[in-house]
């Protein structure tokens, strides 16, 4: 009974400083950076993603690229837009 009416005052408490302009008790929305890249001659969207996401696994990132694209082909001027 102790434990419960705890939590109600914790809570109770999170929701009134929420109220007063303090932080949230949730994890606030991570929205992705996107990055312009002018295509290079000779880029292909697995370079692309490489260049733009060193340390990540470039698979997702082409996918995502070439379903929005509508196309895996790049050409050397295009402007693609990534998010990481």
């Amino acid at each position: 009974m102790a434990a419960a009416l705890g939590l109600g005052i914790v809570l109770a408490a999170a929701h009134a400083g929420t109220a007063l302009g303090g932080s949230t008790t949730s994890t606030p929305e991570r929205r992705p950076h996107v990055v312009s890249v002018v295509a290079r001659p000779g880029d292909t969207l697995w370079t692309i993603a490489q260049r733009v996401a060193p340390h990540s696994d470039p698979r997702q990132i082409v996918d995502d690229l070439a379903a929005e694209r509508g196309t895996a082909d790049v050409r050397a001027g295009d402007t693609i837009r990534v998010a990481i």
